[in-house]
């Protein structure tokens, strides 16, 4: 009986991922990838979940491991998704989510052997006991919290300013209900485990627990609006609106013009058009090759960093390597093609005045 809403849960997030699976095409893979690989990760933390309340095994705590594992691989891809679906291409998988989930398997390992020397002599490390969970519950807490409230800060940034997520109310719904729930449950179980609650029975804090588990799905899975859209969110070149808009957009909105190994082969293949149109775009629209185009926004920032006092404390080279050249004579040729005067000269101006 009590493996019924589990097994419930997998069908209706089977049903999603088919769903999904069924809509995905080369315009919005990007991020249902993602979507998908979320999915994934929960249908196999119920289906060890099943296995851990059905069966007797001596190991359960290793498949408690690797329900806490699989589930925060999907908060990971979750905040995948919704980052790519935001900038409009698919985002790596950063170095800090790959630290995360490293420090995650170490609290593992280190838990499981203090458990296991507590077991083989009872006197060391007297405050370790044999169902002692408390390294690894406390650092999944401490990185829901931080994966939620970078999300959080990429979605109040990005989705005011997306041209990719046309239904922002609902999204941005969507996505903090999804992570305040994910939040509550796993602060709910860290509370609990150090007995802050004094619940004396076990069952009220199972079934608080599949209450919490069961929402994060339903929000997940069961928003109609949210699920018959995901798979409309698309890459710039099969949206309706004006190819310069879409470049422009993701060329400021991810500020690649900073960096200074950004070239136009770099941002066709994020954008998935060729450099041709990305050129013949850009030419266009604002009389300007793409090289052309990109120093001039670089000489944009650097105005706003002369506006903040920035040469008060730093060079015109760091001021021109901050703002993406690879030169200072090529910065300061740009900069007095668009002011008339040298980066010095214009903020000794700017000080005067």
């Amino acid at each position: 009986m009590k493996a019924f809403l589990p097994v419930f849960v997998i069908f209706l997030l089977a049903a999603l991922s088919l769903y999904v699976f069924s809509k995905k095409n080369n315009y919005n893979y990007f991020h249902i990838k993602y979507f998908l690989w979320t999915i994934y990760c929960i249908i196999t933390a119920v289906i060890l979940y099943i296995i851990l309340i059905s069966f007797n095994f001596n190991q359960s705590i290793y498949i408690f491991d690797l329900i806490q594992v699989f589930h925060l691989l999907s908060i990971i891809f979750f905040s995948l998704h919704v980052e790519s679906a935001l900038k409009g291409y698919m985002v790596k998988i950063s170095f800090s989510f790959f630290l995360i989930v490293g420090l995650f398997l170490l609290c593992i390992l280190i838990n499981n052997e203090l458990i296991s020397l507590s077991n083989q002599n009872k006197s060391y490390l007297y405050f370790i006991h044999n169902d002692n969970y408390s390294f690894k519950i406390l650092f999944k807490l401490i990185s829901i919290l931080i994966l939620t409230t970078s999300l959080i800060q990429i979605l109040v940034v990005h989705l005011p300013r997306s041209i990719f997520i046309k239904k922002k109310t609902q999204y941005f719904f969507w996505v903090t209900s999804f992570l305040f729930i994910t939040l509550a449950q796993s602060l709910f179980n860290t509370l609990n485990y150090f007995n802050f609650f004094n619940f004396n029975k076990t069952e009220i804090i199972f079934v608080i627990t599949r209450i919490f588990a069961f929402l994060s799905v339903t929000i997940l899975a069961l928003n109609p609006s949210i699920v018959y859209y995901l798979p409309k969110i698309v890459k710039p070149n099969n949206l309706k609106i004006k190819m310069f808009d879409k470049i422009e957009f993701i060329i400021k909105t991810n500020k690649f013009y900073l960096d200074n190994n950004f070239t136009l082969t770099f941002l066709s293949k994020k954008i998935n058009i060729s450099k041709r149109n990305i050129s013949k775009s850009i030419l266009s629209n604002s009389g300007k090759n793409f090289k052309e185009y990109i120093n001039d926004l670089r000489i944009e920032q650097s105005i706003k960093y002369i506006n903040n006092n920035f040469l008060e404390d730093y060079t015109t080279i760091a001021l021109g390597e901050k703002c993406g050249f690879n030169s200072h004579q090529s910065f300061c040729r740009s900069f007095q093609r668009n002011t008339g005067t040298t980066p010095k000269k214009y903020s000794t101006t700017l000080l005067s005045s």
